[in-house]
């Protein structure tokens, strides 16, 4: 039960079922064991539902299919009320939703633009030729209408010649007449074809005009998607010149002025967010050096220094910074140089325990990796020479509660080198207590020590030499118990060994 309590506690609802199961096997009927089980099951398909909805909105996402992803991110806080993923991912989809909305209008436009151009241009054409149809039907009614002309000029002609030669004069004239109206009926007709010829070139050339349109819109539509582009990209520098260009090319392009002004707006609030960040990493600088963790006070100018490249206080600042942890490393140095000698002189003799404690000293000062390299060789020292492994797996001891553990009595010739090891881990960090180990054997206690369990949650490893108290040597010792005071602990790896 406290096992699936803590698995429970890390949502790891499968293995907390698992857990009540094997609970349950002992007691089948027991009721909180049960209603747990519910609850972890209920959670865990509560957030199985969650989890697929939240990969298909992923995936959707990834697709760029964005209004189906939003509606699978709504789906998934209906599962989860105020997801924090979700509603971050709903709206970061708005603006991208509403990106897409834009340019589909912008598309729509385009294409509608186009189709009346070139209705327009039909429309010039048709008109062209029903205007050189009518001059071509005048141009026929004139020759028609000089054919009945001649027909009657010559009937008149012939009366004329049966009547009297005296009509001669009068006949010549009417001939010239007809010549006139020949004259007059071949000028229309060469109206009538020029115009004709006129109407055709201006279809044309209306036509021209619709496709130059066209072709112009469609270059401004490819001058705003590289634009686009490098905007999405966020390469806001070359998209403001790939606008401008659309401005050159199409005076007063509403589209591309105002991604023009949005970008002047994004060139300003990231000078302005330059400054703040500036102006936060010298201040985290100056605070760190006050606080002389001038390490840390280096990070943050150089931090600075990336935002201003050579600015002189910043500059300074770090040079100080740099030659103040320059002088706190080689201060450090001396003391890691006289914690690594003390710690090899007790790793020769043996006296592990010392060692360590040296070694650790000089591993908490950072420079380098040599004291954590011995410590874990005077481990595997230590691991190699293991004379009985009393525990391994982690077990809890409730506060006050003692534990016993067993073990033959060791040979009397390496007592004196002998080390207990135990691993420890404090399940409540928030405080410190003592933990008590006592020896002994059948004549009953013989002697013992305290360690201190710091307020961590870190495993914490124990090498205690054993070997210096003399009721460990001079007496057969055959068990050795653990009792923790005040709080629960909880133990890990128990073992006894020797240096060599």
């Amino acid at each position: 039960m406290e096992e699936a309590r803590q698995l429970g506690l890390r949502k790891n609802y499968d293995a907390a079922i698992g857990k009540l199961d094997q609970a349950l096997e002992l007691f089948p009927d027991d009721i909180e064991a049960n209603a747990k089980r519910n609850e972890y099951q209920s959670a865990k398909s509560i957030a199985d539902q969650y989890n697929g909805i939240i990969t298909v909105a992923d995936q959707l996402y990834e697709n760029k299919a964005y209004k189906e992803a939003k509606a699978q991110y709504q789906s998934a806080l209906a599962v989860v009320k105020g997801d924090a993923y979700a509603t971050d991912m709903i709206a970061r989809l708005d603006p991208l939703i509403a990106e897409q909305d834009a340019e589909e209008a912008a598309r729509i436009a385009a294409e509608q633009e186009a189709a009346r151009l070139a209705a327009e241009a039909e429309a010039a054409r048709i008109a062209a030729e029903q205007e050189a149809a009518r001059l071509a039907a005048e141009a026929e009614a004139a020759r028609l209408a000089a054919e009945a002309e001649a027909a009657r000029i010559a009937a008149e002609q012939e009366a004329a010649r049966i009547a009297a030669e005296q009509e001669a004069a009068r006949l010549a004239a009417e001939e010239a007449a007809r010549i006139a109206a020949e004259e007059e009926a071949a000028r229309l007709a060469a109206e009538a074809e020029a115009a004709r010829i006129a109407a055709e070139e201006e279809a044309a050339r209306q036509a021209a005009l619709a496709a130059a349109e066209a072709e112009r819109q469609a270059t401004i539509k490819t001058m705003l998607d590289a634009a686009d582009a490098l905007f999405n990209q966020e390469d806001y520098a070359n998209a403001k010149v790939k606008y401008q260009e659309v401005v050159n090319f199409d005076a007063g392009n509403a589209i591309a002025t105002a991604k023009i002004q949005e970008i002047d707006g994004i060139f300003a609030q990231k000078a302005a967010e330059l400054e703040a960040n500036f102006n936060n990493a010298m201040s985290a600088g100056n605070s760190a050096m006050n606080a002389e963790k001038f390490a840390e006070a280096i990070t943050h100018y150089q931090t600075a220094l990336a935002y201003k490249p050579e600015d002189p206080n910043a500059t300074a600042q770090l040079a100080a910074a740099e030659k103040a942890e320059n002088d706190r490393i080689a201060a450090l140095r001396t003391q890691y140089n006289a914690f690594i000698k003390e710690g090899d002189a007790n790793f020769k003799t043996n006296t592990f325990d010392k060692a360590i404690e040296a070694y650790t000293k000089a591993e908490e000062l950072g420079l380098e990796t040599y004291p954590t390299e011995m410590i874990a060789r005077i481990g595997e020292i230590i691991e190699q020479n293991k004379l009985y492994e009393l525990n391994s797996d982690y077990i809890s001891l409730a506060a006050g509660e003692a534990r016993r553990f067993e073990f033959n009595k060791i040979d009397v010739a390496v007592r004196r080198s002998n080390y207990i090891i135990i691993k420890v881990r404090n399940p409540h960090p928030e405080k410190t207590f003592p933990m008590i180990v006592s020896f002994g054997g059948a004549g009953g206690k013989n002697g013992g020590f305290v360690l201190p369990i710091a307020a961590t949650e870190e495993e914490k490893t124990f090498i205690f030499r054993i070997g210096s108290q003399y009721k460990w040597f001079s007496e057969d010792n055959t068990w050795i118990e653990i009792i923790s005071e005040n709080n629960e602990v909880e133990i890990g790896k128990l073992e006894v060994s020797r240096s060599n």
